[in-house]
């Protein structure tokens, strides 16, 4: 046991912690390198099988209390410096979240959002880009949420195929075609 208020390692070349178990009790674990692309955090699985992969796992372990739904799982976020001058701020441009959205036995369900900075000019925060939302009600079947706002521009750069029913809602629909290819000989106009 190692019992300080602080733990400097300072190892010059390589160093090799073997152990079966590594648990580091601290509400933050840092580091740090002030080289080029560095540091780097790998997780690597030494097995052969195709199965054997390296696990990064977040786990919200409530103990007793029972799990409930909107609990956030965990969040990666990517911070970077803005143009603020003479002392630059650091800001949040993007995050990655999980969280529960329904707890319910044998009903779980999960959601994953991706969160990109946006600004008005007088402020910046993240807003969700991207969510996926598993149904708790039907298997198989993952909901996708794409843009932030009436204003958003969802854009592909090749071929989109939607297999299901395509439903448009707004006030103009643009289509900038040199062929249209329609199965149904009946269209409805003012309908």
């Amino acid at each position: 046991d190692i019992d300080a208020g602080i733990l400097d390692i300072d190892v010059q070349g390589a160093a090799t912690l073997t152990a079966a178990t590594w648990t580091v009790d601290a509400p933050l674990t840092k580091f740090y390198n002030t080289a080029t692309a560095k540091p780097v955090v790998e997780i690597r699985n030494f097995n052969s099988d195709t199965g054997g992969a390296g696990i990064l796992k977040f786990v919200k372990d409530k103990g007793t209390t029972a799990g409930a739904d909107g609990d956030l799982i965990g969040q990666i976020f990517f911070n970077a410096d803005d143009d603020t001058q003479p002392e630059p701020v650091s800001t949040s441009f993007a995050k990655i979240r999980a969280a529960v959205n329904t707890a319910a036995n044998d009903s779980e369900s999960g959601r994953l959002d991706l969160y990109v900075a946006t600004a008005n000019g007088s402020g910046t925060g993240l807003d969700a880009g991207l969510t996926l939302t598993g149904s708790s009600t039907t298997a198989d079947e993952v909901n996708v949420t794409i843009g932030k706002g009436l204003t958003s521009t969802v854009t592909t750069a090749g071929h989109l195929a939607v297999t299901g029913n395509l439903t448009v809602s707004g006030t103009t629909t643009t289509v900038n075609t040199a062929t249209l290819t329609v199965e149904d000989p009946l269209i409805k106009l003012a309908s």
